[in-house]
C-alpha cells in the first residue's frame, strides 16, 4: 500500500457539502459533523477544541432559525439572511476539513493513504478520490508449454496466486531446423523493449494474456516445427518484469 508523502495527503471533498442545495440537508450536516467528531476519539478535544465545536453549534442553529423564518415569511430580506448564515456555516465547514486532514494525515494516526482515507470518514466527511498506486514490477513469469494437436501449443503460467500483474506478453519463434547452420534466435529484454535477432527467416507470433489469466493458446504453428517461447509481465509502460527462460516445444 501506498505511504504517505506530503504532496500525497488524502484530502476532503468538500464538494460533499457544498453542494448540498437543500438548506436543511447543509443545516443537518453540520449538527452531524459536530455531534460524530465531537465523540471520535481523533477529532475530539483537545485535537479539535470544545470550544471550536461550540461555534460551529452556534453557526448553525443561527443558520436553522434563519431558514425556518425564511419559510415562514419569503422575502428577499430572510433570504439573503439565509444565505449569509449559510456562508458562515461553509466557512466553518472548511476549517474543520483543514483539520480533520491534517489529524488524518498525521504519521502518528496512520501509515498508507487508505489508513487517512479511513480517518477522514470518521469524521463523517468524505474523502478525494485516492488515485491508484504504482504496482511496481511484476515477478518474472515461470512457464511450461504442451502441444495440444498439430500447429496449437498450450503454454500454462507456474507462478502462484500472489502473480497478478496487468499483462503477460509471450512470443513464439521458430527455431531453425536441425539441418540448418543458422545460430538460435537471440532474445533479450532491455527497458520494456523486446529485442529479437534472427540469422535466417522464421514465424514469429506474439501473445497477450491479462490479469489473472494463467494459459493461453498459441495457434497456426507450423506442425512439427520446434518452437522457441518466452513471457515477460507488465504493469505498465516502465514497470516490467525480467524475461522468462527459454521452453521449447513442438508446433
Amino acid at each position: 500500500m501506498e505511504k504517505i508523502r506530503d504532496n500525497k495527503k488524502v484530502g476532503v471533498l468538500r464538494s460533499d457539502y457544498t453542494k448540498i442545495k437543500d438548506p436543511l440537508d447543509f443545516n443537518q450536516k453540520i449538527v452531524d459533523c459536530i455531534r460524530i467528531g465531537s465523540k471520535c476519539l481523533l477529532y475530539k478535544d483537545p485535537n479539535i477544541s470544545d470550544a471550536f465545536y461550540e461555534l460551529g453549534t452556534k453557526i448553525q442553529d443561527a443558520l436553522y432559525k434563519a431558514i425556518i423564518k425564511r419559510k415562514n415569511m419569503p422575502n428577499r430580506r430572510n433570504y439573503s439572511s439565509m444565505l449569509n448564515c449559510r456562508t458562515r456555516g461553509i466557512k466553518w465547514m472548511y476549517s474543520y476539513s483543514d483539520k480533520v486532514e491534517e489529524i488524518a494525515n498525521d504519521e502518528a494516526n496512520c501509515t498508507t493513504r487508505s489508513e487517512a482515507a479511513t480517518n477522514i470518514l470518521q469524521a463523517n466527511l468524505k474523502h478525494k478520490k485516492l488515485a491508484q498506486g504504482r504496482k511496481g514490477n511484476p515477478p518474472t513469469p515461470e512457464i511450461k508449454g504442451k502441444n495440444i494437436t498439430n500447429g496449437k501449443v498450450k503454454v500454462w503460467l507456474l507462478n502462484g496466486k500472489k502473480y497478478n500483474p496487468k499483462k503477460t506478453n509471450f512470443v513464439a519463434i521458430q527455431a531453425p531446423s536441425k539441418d540448418s547452420e543458422a545460430a538460435d534466435p537471440e532474445v533479450t529484454l532491455n527497458n520494456g523493449l523486446l529485442d529479437i535477432k534472427l540469422f535466417e527467416i522464421a514465424h514469429v507470433v506474439f501473445l497477450s494474456l491479462d490479469g489473472k489469466a494463467k494459459s493461453m493458446l498459441f495457434e497456426g504453428l507450423i506442425n512439427g516445427v520446434e518452437y522457441h517461447i518466452y513471457a515477460y509481465a507488465q504493469n505498465g509502460k516502465k514497470q516490467v518484469s525480467k524475461l522468462s527462460k527459454r521452453i521449447i516445444v513442438m508446433g
